[in-house]
């Protein structure tokens, strides 16, 4: 048995565990401020994408386009057998073309967080294949430089 199917064993027989340890790891996760903005924009973004709900106005207040915007750049690269009914799990997924791991922001001031979130770096992506590029960059990239005032 492979390392993969024995963690995916350990997993099924030790769900109060798992969740345990997902919820110490989110505590820990979000005393890092980039990670509380990218978590609360990811959020607001589905929210947005799913229901066009009140609660994502304002992460689209901070972003340069509207959900409608996001919508309509979606479909524009979706791919054979892509729909608004199988967005989520098990179907796509919002992929970010330079993941976020390699942009350097602590606010939505900074230029990497701009970058980040832009158009121009979010694309359709099949679940499967989204998680197998998990943060990997596929050409390189510069973060800008955070320099002090």
């Amino acid at each position: 048995m492979d390392v993969r199917a024995q963690n995916d064993k350990w997993r099924a027989n030790n769900p109060e565990r798992v969740k345990e340890n997902r919820r110490r790891y989110e505590k820990i996760k979000m005393e890092d401020p980039a990670y509380r903005l990218e978590k609360s924009i990811s959020t607001g973004v589905r929210k947005g994408i799913i229901s066009g709900s009140k609660a994502a106005r304002s992460t689209f207040a901070l972003l340069e386009y509207t959900v409608d915007e996001l919508r309509a750049h979606l479909e524009e690269q979706f791919q054979p057998g892509m729909s608004w009914d199988n967005y989520g799990r098990n179907g796509w997924h919002v992929d970010h073309k330079i993941p976020l791991s390699a942009h350097n922001y602590q606010t939505p001031d900074d230029i990497d967080f701009k970058k980040a979130w832009a158009l121009s770096n979010l694309q359709p992506l099949w679940e499967a294949d989204n998680i197998s590029k998990g943060a990997k960059l596929s050409a390189p990239f510069q973060p800008s430089l955070a320099l002090a005032a």
